[in-house]
């Protein structure tokens, strides 16, 4: 599950990481493995399964 949160302007980092942590605790997964970054980050640094025919 990728989780985003959207910040106003002028809305302070720790904020949003607060507003995460909250919406994870809500949701049962606050002491799940957290990856840093985007999903679709390592999808694009993982290597290619090989092509078959």
């Amino acid at each position: 599950m990728e989780l985003e949160v959207v910040l106003r302007e002028g809305q302070a980092d720790a904020e949003g990481v607060a507003i995460a942590e909250a919406l994870m605790r809500d949701l049962g997964l606050a002491a799940a493995p957290r990856v840093a970054g985007a999903y679709l980050d390592l999808l694009r640094a993982a290597p290619s399964p090989p092509l078959t025919r």
